[in-house]
């Protein structure tokens, strides 16, 4: 049984879809005994789930995903852990980048029909939280409009297809990742490197880099030039890794001294076939890292 899963989503991230209540008591079910909510660039669920992991006998790190650029403007995501979530600059960052996301709302739905995709705004407005309109929306909205059903862009996302697992994150993976034919570029939503590694730092928190297979690839270069920053961590294990993404970054973890992480990035609707404690790993790896920074 897998018990650590360090990396899910609650309502605090627009994408996500339970509350911090919900999600420990799907922990316990599936027999998670420690467990982290990570909402992107949010806080505002950690003193919820610690409340209530504490009454179910879970432990709980506080937690969060930084949207962070490098200095080459190469977006990656950062995990903070064990960080000192009542820090008014954590509090201050959700505020605000919140505002931008609504703010970039109409562009990221304006990009998509500048592209030949067919969809109603308002379908996407009305499961939007927060007036926060996400790129899985859209995906989500355009995959059930029939105008696109003779597109051939989209065949991969139709039932059967390698990617309708999880088709409307699928859909922002290709299509509005940075470099995708749908990608906006979210002008202030990324926390240059260096202020991310000082943020997560001076709160007492060590920084994992999250999923990099899905970021930067198998590229060690800017592998070593995030370490330059005080990286702490990889999180090894991970939803985003085939087997090849797993084996390359638990041996460069093991050559640079890094610590290993397992996270499912378990968000709820929006990433369907994946599952809370899902990805397998090892387990002493973990545990050791979690011993290292005094977690468990």
């Amino acid at each position: 049984m897998n018990t650590i899963d360090l990396h899910m989503h609650s309502i605090a991230s627009a994408d996500g879809e339970f509350t911090p209540e919900e999600l420990v008591n799907q922990a316990k079910e599936a027999g998670i005994k420690i467990m982290a909510i990570a909402d992107h660039d949010g806080v505002s669920s950690i003193e919820k789930a610690l409340y209530h992991a504490k009454q179910n006998n879970i432990i709980c790190i506080p937690a969060t995903e930084i949207c962070a650029e490098m200095d080459d403007g190469t977006g990656i995501h950062i995990l903070g852990y064990n960080i000192d979530y009542k820090d008014q600059r954590y509090i201050d960052r959700e505020k605000y980048v919140k505002s931008l996301y609504v703010k970039y709302s109409d562009a990221y739905m304006n990009k998509a029909l500048s592209v030949g995709f067919k969809f109603n705004k308002e379908d996407v407005l009305k499961v939007a939280v927060d007036n926060i309109v996400t790129e899985e929306m859209i995906g989500e909205a355009i995959l059930s409009d029939s105008r696109n059903d003779n597109d051939s862009r989209l065949l991969e996302y139709r039932p059967g297809g390698n990617k309708s697992d999880n088709p409307g994150f699928n859909f922002y993976k290709e299509f509005c990742h940075q470099g995708g034919l749908c990608y906006v570029e979210s002008k202030g939503v990324n926390m240059p490197l260096s202020e991310a590694s000082e943020l997560i730092h001076s709160t007492g928190g060590f920084m994992v880099l999250a999923h990099p297979g899905h970021n930067i690839k198998h590229d060690v270069d800017k592998l070593t030039k995030i370490m330059e920053y005080g990286l702490d961590g990889i999180e090894v294990f991970s939803s985003y890794h085939n087997k090849q993404d797993t084996d390359f970054y638990n041996q460069k973890a093991d050559l640079f001294g890094l610590i290993k992480t397992v996270g499912s990035d378990y968000h709820g609707k929006c990433k369907p076939a994946v599952k809370m404690g899902s990805i397998d790993y090892i387990e002493e790896d973990v545990q050791n890292g979690l011993k290292k920074f005094k977690i468990i």
